[in-house]
């Protein structure tokens, strides 16, 4: 069905009626209705009507498309009804929109717009009205490559691209996309701007970092081959044949807790090890005991849920690696071979050794008391030959181990999921260190190794973070708030401590008028409030 792309009329029984019919102009391009040309430019014969060559549309229609009880149709008539037969160029067609300034009338746009109705692009014809100068098409044409000047007037765009009343549909959706766009473009600056304040403050972290670096080479504290660079320089050596974690006696730890998470991680992600035994060690029994589990809705003295098997957003929990990592885990591994006699769990013994190595290994390192048992007990002379034999064990044992890397088997010390592995070895050593500093000597009856950890520092930034509503970023005075409150908490916590059983109604009364114990249980500040 033939339809008009200037008024969108389409041919139909009531156009019909009205003599209403469709031409192509120009010839073989768009369609547009016996309305927009006068009479007179129409060769007619008793079977046809054409246009003649030198026809062009000189009457505008605004209609809105089934609304016509509403918005009747406007018809203006343009002064041009004829002009000579133009050649067809192929070239390019620009618009020089720098020239437009606000003065510009809706009749001139308007006439702009019937230019382009027209013409083919491949047309070329000088359009001119008052401070107008276009080739061939409509100023709001976006079917071109145009480009807007930058000292174009806002003022302008903002004004071109109001709705008025009488603008027809097609002059509506053109302001309308004209103010998307101007949205979207404000928008896109924005995030610019924010992207080039974060780019120069990278760049002044840079900056600051490089003459760090220059600094440290020129005191001769780092050097471009260094691995560990900072540790090499004070004299420590973390290559497994040679260790030497100890330097001006001062011993290095590596965090347990991290050092786990990180085995923990390697053995889920790399899925597949090989002890210095030549045992198969495998990440899919450990998922098979959790299916089995679940399937028969029955957990064999384990904590292993669905978080423990898929910790990949949740790496920072010490507690899914250790309950990963534990006894009872090595002990229902175990269960299902020699008890169950489960065929899937014939290949058990090697993983089964992995974890309780590494289990064993944590709880020497997380040691808290000295009434515990077994590896749980605080490092002391009823334990310490125990220990002693455990680290060169758990040494020989990691030195052993080989982790598949790119479908070959490398030893993992060697690989670049070293780090857990080797604060391990590191750990124990440094324990041992320790031991005949201390302990030997008779400095100390015995060595809670959790007191080393780096857990006391993110307890105490938990602490800071709970006072602000667990803010990652508090400002300084939030800190210094949180600083103040933590300190107060725990000050004087041996002058506070009162036999409850002495306290008689004498007492209370002497508490409350004795400054001096006022000043004690509270600063200044609060007793001048009282």
């Amino acid at each position: 069905m033939p339809s008009c792309f200037v008024c969108a009329r389409s041919r139909t029984s009531l156009t019909k009626l009205q003599n209403i019919t469709f031409h192509r102009f120009p010839a073989d391009h768009k369609i547009l209705e016996k309305c927009h040309f006068d009479q007179n430019l129409f060769i007619e014969n008793k079977s046809y009507r054409t246009l003649s060559k030198t026809a062009v549309p000189n009457i505008i229609i605004s209609r809105v498309k089934s609304a016509k009880a509403i918005f009747p149709e406007k018809k203006v008539c343009l002064a041009t009804t004829s002009m000579p037969i133009l050649d067809v160029k192929k070239s390019l067609v620009k618009v020089s929109t720098s020239r437009i300034d606000s003065e510009t009338s809706d009749k001139e746009l308007s006439q702009l717009d019937v230019a382009k109705s027209c013409f083919n692009e491949n047309r070329s014809i000088q359009v001119s009205a008052k401070n107008i100068d276009c080739e061939g098409v409509s100023l709001l044409d976006t079917s071109l490559n145009t480009t807007v000047e930058d000292n174009v007037d806002p003022s302008f765009l903002a004004t071109s691209s109001t709705i008025a009343v009488d603008d027809t549909p097609r002059r509506r959706c053109l302001k309308l996309g004209l103010n998307k766009l101007s949205r979207q473009i404000s928008s896109k600056k924005k995030q610019v701007k924010t992207l080039q304040q974060a780019l120069r403050r990278k760049e002044k972290k840079i900056a600051s970092l490089k003459s760090i670096i220059l600094q440290l080479k020129k005191e001769n504290l780092i050097n471009e081959d260094a691995t560990d660079i900072l540790l090499d320089s004070f004299g420590c050596d973390f290559n497994a044949n040679r260790l030497n974690s100890i330097f001006d006696n001062i011993a290095v730890f590596m965090d347990p807790a991290h050092m786990v998470k990180l085995v923990r991680n390697a053995f889920g992600e790399k899925r597949e090890f090989i002890d210095g035994d030549g045992k198969q060690i495998y990440f899919n029994l450990v998922e098979q005991l959790f299916l089995i589990q679940e399937n028969e809705e029955c957990h064999l003295a384990n904590k292993l849920r669905k978080s423990h098997i898929f910790f990949f957003k949740q790496k920072m929990k010490v507690k899914l690696a250790t309950q990963l990592l534990s006894q009872s885990v090595a002990d229902a591994l175990k269960f299902c071979k020699y008890n169950l006699s489960l065929q899937e769990f014939s290949d058990v013994d090697g993983t089964v050794r992995f974890i309780e190595m590494f289990n064993a290994a944590f709880d020497i390192m997380n040691s808290r008391s000295i009434n515990c048992i077994g590896n749980k007990k605080a490092i002391c002379k009823d334990n310490f030959q125990q220990v002693f034999e455990f680290t060169k064990l758990m040494t020989d044992y990691i030195r052993g181990l080989k982790i598949k890397d790119n479908g070959l088997f490398v030893p993992v010390l060697e690989s670049n999921r070293k780090t857990g592995f080797l604060g391990f070895i590191v750990c124990l050593n440094s324990t041992l260190h320790l031991y005949s500093t201390f302990i030997d000597s008779d400095i100390l009856d015995h060595i809670r190794m959790y007191t080393i950890s780096q857990d006391h520092l993110e307890l105490f930034f938990g602490s800071v973070r709970a006072m602000g509503g667990y803010n990652n970023n508090p400002s300084a005075r939030q800190f210094q708030s949180a600083y103040k409150k933590l300190v107060v908490q725990s000050h004087n916590v041996k002058e506070l401590v009162v036999d409850i059983s002495k306290i008689t109604l004498s007492t209370v009364k002497e508490v409350e008028n004795s400054n001096e114990c006022q000043d004690k249980l509270w600063p200044p500040e609060w007793s001048a409030a009282q």
